[in-house]
């Protein structure tokens, strides 16, 4: 069973999630987060858990108890659930950076970079000539998901469900997570939404940051960074695989 695990962490990983999913909601409260990858869902879940003091096992095997569980999936139906959505051109630009690191020993996000090393990269392209190689492959014939932004967030499951920008949240996160909880039913006292937000302030958090770790899961968090770094036709590509979407959710 070790050998298993040590083998194939995001396939053992992502079986006992879906056995978590329907045994867990039995017993105890949840809240279900979904997002296309980069969409600031990471942070969201946990200031989430900071607030509720409920669980939140990232990148890991969840256990049973009050939880706070964050999903990539293309369909999904469950309850409570909140989908985070950010502009996909920044979306883009983040993932961009995302698969060109090495998480040195984290057995579920290095494959997704290694299959773009394989895929996607040749490691001798310069910045400019792999970020457009990525986002053609990302839009046309995506590998990791295995879906495009725009497929995500038009599939029916998202109907229904709490839909939270990550542009709001980055604009004024008291007042986001305030308007999380309201539509939740849960009651989080204001103080305590307060000193979660201030202790999650990304821009807080990088000043921080010594540049001696390595590669990091939050590179800048920037809003509408897009605009200095993809070219006209790769904004283009992500815009037309948005399509409508880019209008309903305010980034046209």
């Amino acid at each position: 069973m070790f050998k298993l695990i040590e083998r194939h962490p995001v396939l053992v990983r992502s079986l006992w999630r879906r056995v978590h999913q329907r045994v867990n909601p039995l017993m105890f409260q949840a809240i279900n987060v979904n997002e296309f990858p980069k969409s600031g869902g990471t942070w969201l879940c946990r200031m989430l858990s900071d607030c509720l003091d409920w669980r939140f096992d990232d990148n890991t095997y969840p256990w049973f108890g009050n939880a706070i569980i964050k999903h990539h999936r293309y369909s999904l139906a469950a309850p409570r659930q909140i989908t985070v959505v950010r502009d996909p051109r920044d979306v883009a630009e983040s993932y961009f950076h995302h698969c060109r690191q090495t998480f040195q020993g984290d057995g579920f996000n290095s494959p997704a970079v290694n299959l773009m090393n394989k895929h996607v990269f040749t490691g001798a392209e310069t910045e400019a000539v792999a970020r457009d190689r990525f986002i053609e492959r990302m839009v046309t014939d995506p590998i990791v998901p295995a879906y495009t932004w725009g497929d995500f967030y038009r599939d029916p499951s998202r109907e229904g469900t709490l839909i939270v920008r990550y542009e709001d949240l980055r604009e004024d996160t008291v007042t986001a997570l305030t308007g999380i909880f309201d539509r939740l039913g849960l009651a989080v006292p204001a103080d305590r939404l307060r000193r979660v937000a201030a202790a999650h302030d990304i821009n807080k958090i990088l000043k921080q940051r010594t540049g001696k770790d390595g590669a990091h899961f939050v590179r800048k968090g920037k809003v509408g960074g897009w605009q200095d770094m993809l070219s006209a036709k790769q904004a283009a590509l992500v815009e037309k695989d948005a399509g409508a979407l880019l209008d309903r959710f305010g980034y046209a």
